[in-house]
């Protein structure tokens, strides 16, 4: 579907929230598995995006304003609109171009539970998985005539996307503007 001018959304979570079982019944093998069968390189990491310091209320729940203002996936969006991230992983993109959103200088991951089976089970409990300033939590790869937009956190829900009756859109939110133009 995807090589053929399809356009598939992929949104991992992170591993606080992911399953306790570990391997292959986690959503990082899961969707990294899935990826590889579409013909990607982009993939996603089995950690938590942390920022102790520039976050949305928490260090879990972060308020992104870092955004490839190049990138036509972002048309519309300004550096007033955070992206919202509640809990969500790391993604590693295909290429140092297909970046969409990126942490603070402040943002890094952590494992955050550590289960057997899972990527980063030698990573201690806690102990950072991505340095802070590298944080990617957005990507686009293009493969075959399509593309895969990879995210570290379900980004387009209705608690992300505030989308009503009343209004078009959320100024507040680079979220609704991201997947309005993935959908437009």
């Amino acid at each position: 579907y995807v090589k053929n001018v399809g356009t598939a959304v992929l949104c991992g979570i992170s591993d606080y929230q992911d399953n306790n079982s570990g391997d292959p019944y986690t959503s990082t093998k899961q969707i990294n598995d899935l990826l590889v069968a579409m013909g990607a390189a982009t993939t996603i990491n089995s950690d938590e995006s942390y920022d102790t310091t520039l976050n949305g209320g928490s260090a879990y729940r972060l308020a992104l304003t870092n955004f490839n203002s190049a990138s036509p996936w972002l048309t519309g969006a300004t550096a007033s609109q955070p992206f919202d991230v509640y809990s969500g992983c790391s993604v590693n993109p295909a290429s140092a171009s297909d970046w969409l959103i990126n942490g603070h200088a402040t943002t890094y991951s952590i494992n955050s539970k550590v289960v057997p089976g899972q990527y980063e089970s030698s990573v201690a409990k806690n102990g950072i998985v991505i340095p802070a300033g590298q944080v990617c939590t957005v990507a686009k790869e293009e493969v075959g005539s399509g593309r895969i937009f990879v995210s570290g956190t379900v980004f387009f829900s209705n608690f992300d996307v505030s989308v009503n009756s009343y209004t078009t859109n959320d100024p507040q939110s680079m979220n609704y503007t991201l997947i309005q133009n993935i959908l437009d």
